[in-house]
């Protein structure tokens, strides 16, 4: 089996960052490094090759890309969250005249779906516009369709009643052959991206941003630069809210939020604070 040394890591890093902009120096070493070597082992392909065909072609390096980030997502993945989400931000959003939501890191879209319905269980979904990115236009795509298979369809059911759902989970999507088809009024509020969090540039734009699950995956440095992101992304009492693992308590912008729900991670952006 063939191993990725440091030096390699470090050069297979430096080749997609030049040929991508993407910092992968700033991820977590050792899952990054387990993520490399199944790839190459999968192709068949020794370091030196791979780092030469990144930096021969951006189509290359983005199927690297493709292949070493996570995507893990799932319609109302930790339910107890969707629940505080309505109770603690959705009653500030009834008295807004439009709501704008980033996703950022969205993986094949499912979390943005599970939003979507929300809101429109809430009567809160014709004024809202759901943005969702992420780094890897395969699972942007799958998103854009906005389809699932009828047996994940079945195995969300739980977590939407979990989630305080008002309806039945089905009621939003037309199965066929299998397959199960959002309706288009969920399709329509969202619009998926392949983007890079780091640059985002639409200051004071967001009423809420979700990152949920990413930052894990960064060292303390970046996460530092992304909550920074999110800080200047977001409209004064706009809402931030992260993964049940993490945190903004290490980065230099933990005093610029409030902690509304510190069990799931809900943070408001403090009205009278500026970046300095």
């Amino acid at each position: 089996m063939l191993e990725v040394t440091h030096n390699e890591l470090n050069e297979i890093c430096d080749a997609l960052e030049s040929r991508l902009g993407i910092r992968f120096h700033h991820y977590a070493r050792a899952s990054l490094k387990r993520r490399i070597e199944r790839f190459i082992n999968l192709k068949n392909r020794k370091p030196d090759s791979l780092i030469k065909e990144i930096k021969k072609s951006s189509d290359y390096a983005q199927q690297v890309v493709n292949a070493i980030t996570v995507n893990v997502t799932e319609m109302f993945r930790n339910p107890e969250f969707f629940a505080a989400m309505q109770k603690e931000v959705f009653p500030h959003f009834q008295k807004a005249e439009s709501i704008s939501c980033w996703h950022a890191g969205c993986s094949s879209g499912e979390e943005v779906y599970s939003l979507a319905i929300l809101l429109q269980e809430h009567g809160l979904l014709k004024k809202s516009k759901l943005t969702g990115w992420d780094l890897n236009p395969e699972m942007i795509a799958k998103a854009q369709r906005g389809s699932i298979s009828e047996r994940q369809l079945n195995a969300f059911l739980d977590a939407y009643f979990l989630a305080n759902g008002q309806s039945h989970l089905q009621d939003y999507f037309t199965t066929r052959s299998g397959v199960s088809f959002l309706h288009p009024e969920i399709i329509q509020s969202c619009c998926f991206e392949a983007g890079n969090i780091l640059n985002m540039k639409n200051p004071e734009d967001f009423d809420m941003i979700l990152c949920r699950n990413t930052l894990i995956y960064f060292d303390l440095a970046l996460q530092d630069e992304v909550v920074k992101v999110f800080y200047e992304n977001l409209k004064p009492g706009g809402f931030l809210c992260l993964g049940e693992k993490e945190s903004i308590r290490f980065t230099s912008f933990a005093n610029r939020f409030e902690e509304l729900d510190p069990v799931n991670k809900i943070f408001q952006k403090r009205i009278d604070d500026d970046v300095e």
